[in-house]
């Protein structure tokens, strides 16, 4: 499928996108572009700690990220869609940074990398490097 054309004469109105975690749960943040697959149903997912939230969260922003990339980049103009993007841009940036805080380095570009010893492995769990 060519993804340009997908979006090609697509527009999104006021309001078309969907609420994030829907959007994430769907994999699509397009309302008008979502089509279920056969008679899948969204399943809600069950949460037990703060560290598992912050994964999520951090999962999600990611997603709705990439997925409004996909359309700017055919509708750069696009103020509204442009105004989401960077809101989740920042939602992201700030739970990436509260999650290294509270727990361990996330990515390779992580601030906690910087010192000696290196602390990549630190938080994993027990058995895997200890």
């Amino acid at each position: 499928m060519n993804h340009i054309n997908y979006f090609k004469n697509y527009l999104v109105k006021d309001n078309n996108l969907t609420s994030d975690n829907l959007g994430f749960l769907r994999g699509n943040m397009f309302e008008d572009l979502y089509k279920p697959y056969k008679n899948y149903q969204i399943k809600e997912v069950t949460i037990t700690n703060e560290k598992d939230k912050l994964l999520y969260e951090i999962s999600m922003y990611a997603f709705i990220m990439n997925d409004l990339a996909l359309y700017l980049d055919t509708h750069p103009n696009d103020a509204n869609v442009l105004e989401k993007f960077v809101e989740a841009k920042m939602r992201y940036c700030n739970l990436v940074n509260e999650y290294e805080k509270k727990y361990n380095a996330l990515t390779l570009t992580s601030d906690s990398l910087n010192t000696t010893p290196w602390k990549w492995l630190n938080n994993w769990p027990n058995g895997v490097y200890n």
